[in-house]
């Protein structure tokens, strides 16, 4: 439901352009030999044909793997893919966990908060599938939810992220995914505790659907291009992603955006 798989579809695109741009070139360099081979006129020889016919080919392959990078960023995103609010999205709300929150200011229309969490304990769920953001959820649902935490997810805030992150070289990919508990709370089968050190974030809010300045990545894309144009810098640890109900139809969810920052 969350960011994931749009690391994934940016790392699949990624790989998609470079074989295409590889295999145009390839056509390029097949095309000059395809020249260079050509037979004085009146004779003649296979060879010269032979790599007009690879440029060809090598032209088609590098054409359609461009087509597929550029479908797998522009596809639409289903809710394990995170893919934001509209240009008059609310500030992101401060729960109990959050100190006050200082106005971070604007890049166009992508509002930023800097917000600072509290440390907290939290319970947590982590699957690795190909589909661990539906599935950490689900164990970390149905331990949650007969205990009442969803019913007030300001005091317990849920949060997620990737872990471990997507990659080229293997198939699978990680989610995290944690709910605020008290300190007395102990781990209890698939559901485990531990401690979370807080930290300063950069925050921007958005809609899984339906967000009128493009998909989840471009807002992303807006919080870091945000950070760099600040007096903040990226702190490197994971970012994490706040659904401020987890439990809304796919349709309404809204999230926060949490970028690590340091001053």
């Amino acid at each position: 439901m969350l960011l994931t798989s749009l690391h994934r579809r940016t790392s699949t695109a990624t790989l998609f352009r470079a074989f295409g741009m590889l295999a145009l070139v390839g056509a390029f360099v097949s095309s000059s030999l395809g020249l260079l081979s050509l037979p004085p006129s009146g004779q003649l020889v296979a060879l010269p044909y032979f790599f007009f016919g690879l440029a060809i080919a090598l032209a088609v392959v590098g054409g359609v793997c461009l087509l597929a990078a550029r479908g797998y960023e522009k596809a639409p995103r289903s809710r394990s893919e995170v893919a934001l609010g509209a240009t008059d999205s609310p500030k992101p709300a401060s729960g109990a966990t959050e100190a006050p929150a200082d106005r971070g200011g604007a890049v166009g229309d992508l509002e930023v908060e800097i917000v600072t969490l509290e440390p907290m304990r939290v319970a947590y769920t982590q699957v690795t599938s190909d589909n661990p953001e539906r599935d950490a959820w689900e164990q970390l649902r149905v331990w949650a939810e007969p205990r009442g935490l969803l019913d007030d997810t300001t005091r317990h805030p849920v949060f997620g992220f990737n872990n471990p992150a997507p990659s080229p070289d293997r198939e699978g990919y990680g989610y995290e995914f944690w709910i605020r508990v008290d300190d007395d709370v102990e781990s209890e089968g698939e559901v485990e505790m531990k401690d979370f050190a807080g930290g300063l974030y950069a925050v921007a809010r958005c809609k899984l659907y339906g967000d009128a300045r493009g998909s989840i990545l471009e807002v992303w894309q807006r919080l870091f291009a945000w950070v760099k144009e600040s007096t903040y810098r990226w702190r490197q640890t994971h970012e994490l992603e706040r659904p401020l109900d987890p439990r809304a139809p796919e349709q309404d969810l809204v999230l926060d955006l949490y970028l690590p920052i340091e001053e």
